[in-house]
């Protein structure tokens, strides 16, 4: 038999544990342990398998513990803890041994002393900066904590004499271990900094590690309760719930940032794009855009939302695509420089760039908070192999441009957003080896047991969802719309704005329920009417939608629009003659080929061919004639005798669609035809007459 995997071992032991499954997760920890070969947890697994089975002993005599519950818990957590400390022993003897965190907090505070008091060199710096790899490494590589771990990590963070740049090291580290095996006493060693922490930056970052370390682990977190007493005890801090949402809504601007490159490659280029237009054959269900994300009234509700606004003009991480090419230097195959903050004194930048970087163009870019600071650094590697009349550019002034400081306007969004875009580089172009990449995970803090009770307000709810409706987001936008508490403020955009999400992802009897209660808070919604029919439309029931189109005419609109889908529902029903009526009132009211194919269509299945060809002569002649077009223009002339016409319209719909697209659509409308004569094999008849041509 071959023998399993330790992967396959450890994923099944937390499977167990996830599911509280204790007594089945043991035997195959035992299985880790033997792997990982080490006596120390061996003799730790057999002391929570003796405690266990007494636990169960007990029970089986009936005897009363009200303590059973905490403690079988608390078994859970060490069983946790065995398996994260087997899989990191076997991480780890793979990985150069570094100095230990005690000797490497010594020489930073020499250094740090010889930096006060004026002593240091050139040779110190290149030294400081390769402790400060050393730190990194002995946080990322570290094992599962001891609290002696976290009294040695507390005299690095506590020291004056460590450099704030030294501790955003330390910090990406920790992260870093983290997102590889999860460590109680490091979320609470961050969390607990977190808490007393003055530096924004700092604090900012902490918070990530925190909540990317939660979110990675979720499924386990109510095996620990000191870690969710410490969560608690952040509420009191005046800043954590802005900060949770100022990261939430960053984090969802960072998953954008594949699709924003992807749309400056492919789209963003001066082309006509083709306007699909309304499907004759389903009478514009699919080709007419009801759902329309920019609500005039949710902005008039909304006046927390100018930040969003201004994060949404600013925020997408445009320069990407150019950067990740300038990833092969060098200096990013140190693991540690993924994360190194920015300085133009690094000893390993050249030194033509230290002789410019006050000057023109560059001056600019290097203290612009647009950049992150491992662009900075790719940046001035780029500018080292440029010639010297680049250079005498790159330090030419930019007349009427500043943008040095357009971006510092809120620091704590520089921040938070430019080390996400770093981590966000290191887990999409760092080839070493790294953890699983958390942008790939669960990214809804609202789902989080840490972090739910933090995020329920309705402020942060109608913030967070807005923007996410904005970048497409919808599962996150539904996820914290549903959290909203209606009884403590009725809010008809919240609902407006879960039943347009509902409506996005296909949910449309959820959608429904969602319109209706926005309509019992706000009756004369035109936005909520129009949305609330298409979504009954979209559910086969026209009847209803119909009512909701003809309260929405009661309310003053009188458009060609909601014409055409009061036609479409009547068609839906049957009642062709009142359909006509509603597509010629749309076409009075300037539908222009939306309405003339719904007339079109309409005076087909009505056996009225002298209109339906009047109509697709003039939408054939059209500027807005599309191939599908030609398709019921045809089985308009065939139903009318003119068969030679048909076939001519047929290969002209055949030429100009795509590949594969109109053998489909051409057999779609058959049982139409049939019902005027046209069988099933002249249909195949006709398709070969078209083959041939």
């Amino acid at each position: 038999m071959k023998e399993e995997s330790f992967e396959n071992l450890y994923n099944s032991a937390i499977d167990m544990l996830d599911e509280r499954r204790l007594g089945e997760a043991i035997p195959i920890l035992h299985k880790m342990v033997d792997k990982a070969g080490s006596w120390q947890l061996l003799d730790e697994l057999e002391n929570l398998n003796a405690s266990y089975l007494l636990l169960l002993k007990y029970m089986q005599r009936g005897i009363t513990d009200p303590g059973r519950s905490d403690q079988h818990t608390n078994f859970i957590a060490a069983a946790y803890n065995i398996a994260e400390k087997a899989a990191s022993l076997l991480r780890l003897k793979s990985v150069p041994a570094t100095r230990q965190l005690p000797a490497i907090l010594r020489s930073l505070e020499d250094l740090g002393m010889k930096s006060i008091t004026g002593a240091a060199g050139d040779a110190d710096k290149a030294v400081h900066e390769h402790t400060a790899e050393e730190l990194f490494h002995a946080m990322s590589e570290a094992g599962i904590w001891s609290e002696d771990s976290v009294r040695q990590a507390d005299d690095v963070r506590n020291s004056a004499f460590v450099t704030e740049d030294d501790k955003i090291m330390m910090i990406s580290g920790i992260a870093i271990s983290c997102l590889y095996h999860f460590d109680a006493l490091k979320v609470q060693f961050l969390a607990l900094w977190y808490a007393e922490c003055e530096s924004i930056r700092l604090r900012l970052l902490l918070l990530i590690a925190i909540v990317f370390t939660t979110q990675r682990y979720e499924k386990r977190l109510f095996a620990y309760s000191a870690l969710t007493a410490r969560f608690r005890s952040l509420a009191d801090l005046p800043y954590f719930r802005e900060d949770l949402v100022t990261l939430q809504i960053l984090t969802l601007e960072t998953l954008c940032t594949h699709e924003v490159n992807r749309k400056l490659r492919e789209e963003i280029i001066p082309t006509m794009l083709k306007n699909r237009n309304f499907n004759p054959m389903q009478f514009g269900t699919d080709k007419l855009e009801d759902l329309d994300s920019s609500n005039p009234e949710w902005k008039k509700l909304e006046g927390t939302m100018g930040k969003l606004a201004e994060l949404e003009a600013r925020g997408a991480d445009v320069y990407y695509s150019t950067f990740s090419q300038l990833k092969r230097y060098p200096f990013f195959k140190e693991e540690a420089n993924w994360f190194r903050p920015f300085d133009i004194h690094y000893s390993a930048l050249p030194d033509n760039i230290r002789t410019i970087k006050d000057t023109g163009i560059i001056s600019t870019l290097l203290k612009s908070s647009v950049l992150p600071d491992s662009d900075k650094y790719s940046f001035c590697f780029l500018a080292d192999l440029m010639d010297e009349k680049q250079r005498n550019f790159l330090s030419s002034a930019m007349p009427g441009e500043d943008i040095a400081d357009s971006d510092n306007g809120n620091q704590k969004e520089v921040v938070a957003r430019n080390y996400l875009r770093d981590l966000f580089r290191y887990f999409n172009l760092w080839t070493g080896k790294k953890p699983a990449d958390p942008f790939l995970g669960d990214t809804v803090f609202i789902t989080n047991p840490l972090l739910a009770a933090h995020l329920t307000d309705n402020d942060s709810i109608s913030r967070i969802s807005s923007y996410a409706i904005d970048v497409k987001e919808y599962d996150t936008a539904i996820a914290y719309l549903e959290k909203y508490d209606h009884r403590l403020a009725p809010n008809a955009s919240i609902c407006q704005k879960l039943g347009f999400c509902l409506q996005r992802k296909g949910r449309y009897e959820e959608a429904i329920k969602s319109y209706e209660q926005a309509l019992t808070i706000d009756s004369s919604s035109k936005w909520t009417l129009r949305h609330l029919a298409h979504a009954y439309l979209l559910t086969g029931k026209p009847a209803e939608a119909l009512k909701y189109y003809r309260q929405l005419e009661a309310c003053g609109v009188q458009d060609a629009h909601v014409a055409i889908r009061e036609g479409e529902c009547l068609a839906r029903e049957g009642k062709y003659a009142e359909a006509l009526k509603e597509f010629y009132k749309a076409e009075y009211f300037g539908g222009g080929d939306q309405a003339a194919r719904a007339l079109a269509w309409c005076s087909v299945i009505t056996d009225d061919t002298a209109t339906a060809t009047k109509y697709y002569d003039k939408i054939i002649n059209s500027d807005g004639c599309q191939p599908y077009d030609y398709i019921p223009a045809g089985h308009a002339a065939w139903i009318a005798g003119d068969i030679s016409k048909a076939a001519d319209l047929y290969i002209k719909a055949y030429e100009k669609m795509e590949k594969g697209t109109f053998y489909p659509k051409f057999f779609a409308d058959a049982d139409i035809l049939s019902s005027h004569g046209i069988t099933k094999e002249d249909l195949l008849l006709m398709y070969d007459i078209i083959l041939q041509k």
